[in-house]
């Protein structure tokens, strides 16, 4: 058995749907979740700020 993290991440937009898909896909062999949230510079405008949602989902293979 091994550990393997899925990364899941979107500009502007919670991942709490695609995670709980993810869920559901490994039907318990998910070990944790990692939520992070981060403030990044628009790659279009660098003036404008911008937040990064973001999961880490860890899971036994």
């Amino acid at each position: 058995m091994s550990t393997q993290v899925h990364h899941v991440a979107q500009l502007d937009r919670d991942v709490a749907e695609e995670v709980t898909k993810w869920l559901k896909y490994l039907k318990g062999q998910v070990t944790s979740v990692q939520f992070l949230t981060t403030t990044i510079p628009d790659p279009k405008e660098p003036e404008k700020w911008r937040v990064q949602y973001e999961a880490y989902i860890t899971y036994q293979r």
